[in-house]
This record gives structure tokens, C-alpha cells and sequence, in this order.
């Protein structure tokens, strides 16, 4: 595949290339809440893929030993689920007449709501009982790898189209994402809170 498409070397060309794909209704006309909850579903399908692949590392020897859910994990199941019900919603958009949402996507996203629901209960329960905050680190096989590095395609893709409705290049938003790091980091405000430290 990388040998018949040409090499991207800049974020705006990459916008521009990514974009010209777009198929959704109102694209081009200001039409932000399409691609943000798009963006939000594939967030949560590779938030799915990162909890599937650190469950296989941490139970790999022993699947039936389950200690309680932490923090890190359950926020990857919650981010998960959200996801899923986005995804409906936006499949719907997408592929429905608007405003209208078929009894089997309305299926889906209680389901989605219900599973949301679940997740959350875990989340508070581990935040609950002691909220263990550890990250672990997550090896990743090489069919998950390249799982994820689509998924992660799919994100930047919602962000570039999110973007051009937005009038915003993306390499622009990069360049000035950057600039505001390097001056958190200078001023010793990075780890802080608040967008404008």
C-alpha cells in the first residue's frame, strides 16, 4: 500500500489529500458536530484496541485471574463505549436520511448506553477503592500494532476534516500546539491545569 500512494510530508498536505475523501452531509458548510463525534467514535475504537491488547499482556498466563478494574482501565473502557455509541450516531448521519435513526441503531446505542453505564460503575469503583493510578505499559503484538496505527489514521483523519470545517490548516494548529508546549515547558507550567497556564 505505501508504494501506490504518494509520501505526505506536511500536515496541510495531509489535510488536503485526507479531506478530498470526505462523504457526509453539510461537509464543507461549517459542519463541526459531524466530525467531532466522529472523531470521539474512532478516540474509543482505539481506546478499545489499547484495553484489548493490555488485557491479552496481563492476563495472558492466567485469563480467569480478574483483580478489581484501576483507574487507567476502566477510563479506557468508558472512552470505549463512548465511542461505540458514537460511531452509531454517526454511521446514522452518515448513511440515514437526517433526522432519522432506525430501530436497530436505536438498539445499538442503548446497548452502548447500557455497556456506558457499566463502565462508569467501574470507574467509580475504582476510584472509590483507592483509585490506583498506575499506567502500565502496554506491548502490543504485531496484528494489534497495526490495528492501532489505523485507528490512529482514522483519528487524524476526523481531526483534518474537523479542522477544514473549522478554517483551520492543520499544520497551522500543530505549529501553535507547539509553540504553547515549548512555553509551558519554559515557564514550568506543563503538568498544571488550565488552558490558559
Amino acid at each position: 500500500m505505501e508504494g501506490d500512494t504518494p509520501r505526505i510530508t506536511t500536515l496541510d498536505e495531509y489535510q488536503e489529500k485526507a479531506v478530498g475523501t470526505a462523504v457526509y452531509p453539510g461537509r464543507g458548510n461549517n459542519q463541526l458536530i459531524y466530525p467531532t463525534i466522529a472523531l470521539v467514535g474512532e478516540a474509543g475504537e482505539l481506546a478499545n484496541k489499547v484495553y484489548h491488547a493490555h488485557m491479552e499482556n496481563e492476563y495472558a498466563a492466567d485469563p480467569e485471574l480478574k483483580g478489581p478494574m484501576t483507574v487507567a482501565i476502566s477510563a479506557l473502557l468508558v472512552a470505549s463505549y463512548c465511542g461505540d455509541i458514537m460511531e452509531v450516531i454517526k454511521k446514522a448521519y452518515r448513511n440515514d436520511p437526517q433526522g432519522e435513526m432506525g430501530y436497530e441503531r436505536v438498539d445499538k446505542v442503548r446497548e452502548g448506553i447500557r455497556m456506558l453505564t457499566k463502565a462508569l460503575t467501574y470507574l467509580e469503583d475504582a476510584i472509590s477503592g483507592g483509585g490506583r493510578f498506575e499506567f502500565p505499559p502496554v506491548g502490543v503484538a504485531n496484528e494489534a500494532s497495526e490495528e492501532m496505527s489505523n485507528e490512529a489514521g482514522d483519528v487524524l483523519w476526523y481531526i483534518a476534516a474537523f479542522c477544514r470545517e473549522a478554517h483551520f490548516d492543520l499544520g497551522r494548529v500543530a505549529n501553535e500546539n507547539v509553540a504553547k508546549l515549548l512555553s509551558r515547558k519554559q515557564r514550568g507550567v506543563i503538568a498544571g491545569s488550565g488552558d490558559n497556564r
